[in-house]
Protein backbone atom coordinates (compact mmCIF):
# COMPACT_ATOMS: atom_id res chain seq x y z
CA UNK A 1 0.00 0.00 0.00
CA UNK A 2 1.33 3.44 -0.97
CA UNK A 3 0.84 6.36 1.44
CA UNK A 4 1.49 10.08 1.30
CA UNK A 5 3.77 11.75 3.83
CA UNK A 6 0.71 13.02 5.74
CA UNK A 7 -0.84 9.55 5.86
CA UNK A 8 2.48 8.09 7.09
CA UNK A 9 2.59 10.71 9.83
CA UNK A 10 -0.97 9.81 10.82
CA UNK A 11 -0.14 6.09 10.78
CA UNK A 12 2.79 6.53 13.19
CA UNK A 13 1.22 9.28 15.24
CA UNK A 14 3.96 11.78 14.42
CA UNK A 15 4.18 15.05 12.54
CA UNK A 16 4.95 15.44 8.85
CA UNK A 17 8.18 17.12 9.94
CA UNK A 18 9.20 13.93 11.79
CA UNK A 19 8.63 11.89 8.64
CA UNK A 20 10.81 14.40 6.77
CA UNK A 21 13.53 13.92 9.40
CA UNK A 22 13.23 10.14 9.00
CA UNK A 23 13.94 10.58 5.29
CA UNK A 24 17.47 11.75 6.19
CA UNK A 25 18.22 8.23 7.41
CA UNK A 26 20.00 6.38 4.59
CA UNK A 27 18.02 3.22 5.41
CA UNK A 28 14.65 4.95 5.07
CA UNK A 29 12.72 3.56 2.06
CA UNK A 30 12.83 5.89 -0.93
CA UNK A 31 9.48 7.26 -2.09
CA UNK A 32 8.07 6.76 -5.54
CA UNK A 33 6.87 9.77 -7.48
CA UNK A 34 3.29 9.81 -8.71
CA UNK A 35 2.52 13.08 -10.37
CA UNK A 36 3.44 15.87 -7.97
CA UNK A 37 3.33 13.67 -4.86
CA UNK A 38 5.80 11.33 -3.23
CA UNK A 39 4.24 8.08 -2.12
CA UNK A 40 5.80 5.70 0.36
CA UNK A 41 5.52 1.93 0.54
CA UNK A 42 3.79 1.51 3.93
CA UNK A 43 5.15 -2.03 4.50
CA UNK A 44 8.73 -0.91 3.79
CA UNK A 45 8.43 2.10 6.11
CA UNK A 46 6.91 -0.05 8.88
CA UNK A 47 9.78 -2.56 8.49
CA UNK A 48 12.33 0.31 8.59
CA UNK A 49 10.71 1.77 11.72
CA UNK A 50 10.56 -1.66 13.42
CA UNK A 51 14.25 -2.35 12.73
CA UNK A 52 15.18 1.13 13.93
CA UNK A 53 13.25 0.71 17.18
CA UNK A 54 14.67 -2.76 17.82
CA UNK A 55 18.20 -1.47 17.25
CA UNK A 56 17.52 1.42 19.60
CA UNK A 57 16.29 -0.95 22.29
CA UNK A 58 19.27 -3.28 22.13
CA UNK A 59 22.07 -0.74 21.74
CA UNK A 60 24.48 -0.31 24.61
CA UNK A 61 25.55 3.03 26.02
CA UNK A 62 28.50 3.08 23.63
CA UNK A 63 26.20 2.67 20.61
CA UNK A 64 27.18 -0.94 19.91
CA UNK A 65 24.60 -3.67 19.68
CA UNK A 66 24.28 -5.75 22.82
CA UNK A 67 24.89 -9.49 22.65
CA UNK A 68 22.36 -11.19 24.92
CA UNK A 69 24.65 -14.17 25.63
CA UNK A 70 27.52 -11.84 26.47
CA UNK A 71 25.31 -9.79 28.79
CA UNK A 72 24.09 -12.96 30.54
CA UNK A 73 27.70 -14.07 31.02
CA UNK A 74 28.60 -10.65 32.48
CA UNK A 75 25.67 -10.88 34.89
CA UNK A 76 26.62 -14.42 35.95
CA UNK A 77 30.22 -13.31 36.56
CA UNK A 78 29.11 -10.29 38.58
CA UNK A 79 26.86 -12.51 40.71
CA UNK A 80 29.67 -15.05 41.23
CA UNK A 81 32.10 -12.26 42.16
CA UNK A 82 29.61 -10.88 44.67
CA UNK A 83 29.28 -14.33 46.28
CA UNK A 84 33.07 -14.75 46.41
CA UNK A 85 33.45 -11.37 48.12
CA UNK A 86 30.75 -12.28 50.64
CA UNK A 87 32.46 -15.60 51.43
CA UNK A 88 35.87 -13.94 51.73
CA UNK A 89 34.36 -11.38 54.11
CA UNK A 90 32.79 -14.19 56.19
CA UNK A 91 36.17 -15.97 56.37
CA UNK A 92 37.80 -12.74 57.53
CA UNK A 93 39.90 -12.41 54.38
CA UNK A 94 38.31 -9.08 53.43
CA UNK A 95 37.47 -6.11 55.59
CA UNK A 96 35.54 -2.97 54.80
CA UNK A 97 37.60 0.02 53.77
CA UNK A 98 35.89 2.16 56.41
CA UNK A 99 37.02 -0.23 59.17
CA UNK A 100 40.58 -0.22 57.87
CA UNK A 101 40.53 3.56 57.60
CA UNK A 102 39.33 3.84 61.18
CA UNK A 103 42.09 1.53 62.48
CA UNK A 104 44.79 3.29 60.47
CA UNK A 105 43.50 6.68 61.59
CA UNK A 106 43.57 5.55 65.22
CA UNK A 107 47.12 4.24 64.74
CA UNK A 108 48.28 7.54 63.29
CA UNK A 109 46.63 9.43 66.13
CA UNK A 110 48.31 7.18 68.71
CA UNK A 111 51.69 7.43 66.92
CA UNK A 112 51.39 11.21 66.67
CA UNK A 113 50.76 11.44 70.41
CA UNK A 114 53.73 9.14 71.13
CA UNK A 115 56.05 11.11 68.86
CA UNK A 116 54.97 14.46 70.29
CA UNK A 117 55.59 13.11 73.81
CA UNK A 118 59.11 11.90 72.96
CA UNK A 119 60.94 15.21 73.49
CA UNK A 120 59.41 15.71 76.95
CA UNK A 121 60.04 12.12 78.01
CA UNK A 122 63.52 12.05 76.49
CA UNK A 123 64.56 15.40 77.97
CA UNK A 124 64.15 14.13 81.51
CA UNK A 125 66.10 10.98 80.72
CA UNK A 126 69.01 12.47 78.75
CA UNK A 127 69.55 15.69 80.75
CA UNK A 128 71.70 14.04 83.43
CA UNK A 129 73.70 12.12 80.82
CA UNK A 130 76.94 13.46 79.42
CA UNK A 131 77.80 10.49 77.22
CA UNK A 132 76.43 10.91 73.69
CA UNK A 133 76.21 7.14 73.17
CA UNK A 134 74.00 6.77 76.25
CA UNK A 135 71.75 9.63 75.05
CA UNK A 136 71.51 7.99 71.63
CA UNK A 137 70.58 4.63 73.20
CA UNK A 138 67.87 6.27 75.33
CA UNK A 139 66.38 8.03 72.28
CA UNK A 140 66.64 4.85 70.20
CA UNK A 141 64.83 2.86 72.93
CA UNK A 142 62.02 5.44 73.11
CA UNK A 143 61.53 5.47 69.31
CA UNK A 144 61.55 1.66 69.14
CA UNK A 145 59.03 1.49 71.98
CA UNK A 146 56.69 3.76 70.01
CA UNK A 147 57.21 1.75 66.81
CA UNK A 148 56.62 -1.55 68.63
CA UNK A 149 53.29 -0.25 69.89
CA UNK A 150 52.23 0.51 66.34
CA UNK A 151 53.39 -2.87 65.01
CA UNK A 152 51.76 -4.88 67.83
CA UNK A 153 48.79 -6.66 66.18
CA UNK A 154 46.95 -6.86 69.51
CA UNK A 155 47.04 -3.09 69.88
CA UNK A 156 46.15 -2.41 66.26
CA UNK A 157 43.32 -4.87 65.65
CA UNK A 158 41.70 -5.41 69.05
CA UNK A 159 40.08 -2.00 68.88
CA UNK A 160 38.67 -2.67 65.41
CA UNK A 161 37.02 -5.96 66.42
Amino acid sequence: MKLSKQHLADLFGVTVRTVSEWQRDTEFPAPTREGRRNLYDAAAVVAWWRDREIARLIEGEDGRLLDLNHERARLAKAQADRQEYALARERGELVEAAAVGEVVGDDYTRMRARLLALPTKAAAMVTPETDTAVCQRILDDLVREALNELSDPNTVYQEAV
